[in-house]
């Protein structure tokens, strides 16, 4: 017999004292508060931002695209601009 303890209850007691560690070492220095999520920079993570998560890239990638479309249009508008107006009589 090992004397030592689950790998589950020294995962746990990691977790109960604030250390994300063993969930790999990209997790050294974020820990749990008061039901949030904390960062090493001290930045709060509630369960809804990390839902929203996706729904902000989203948002971020239709910017994108209506931007560039945006661009393309201000360019084909400036090119009109570049070249002298005909005057008819």
């Amino acid at each position: 017999m090992s004397n030592r303890p689950p790998v589950a209850v020294v995962k746990l007691l990691h977790i109960l004292s604030n250390d994300l560690s063993h969930l790999g070492d990209e997790w050294a220095g974020f820990r749990f508060f008061d039901g949030e999520l904390v960062t090493p920079e001290n930045d709060f993570v509630t369960p809804g931002k990390v839902r929203a998560y996706r729904f902000l890239n989203m948002t971020i990638d239709f910017l994108n695209e209506d931007n560039r479309k945006l661009k393309q249009e201000n360019e084909r508008l400036e090119s009109y601009t570049a070249f002298p107006k005909r005057v008819t009589f």
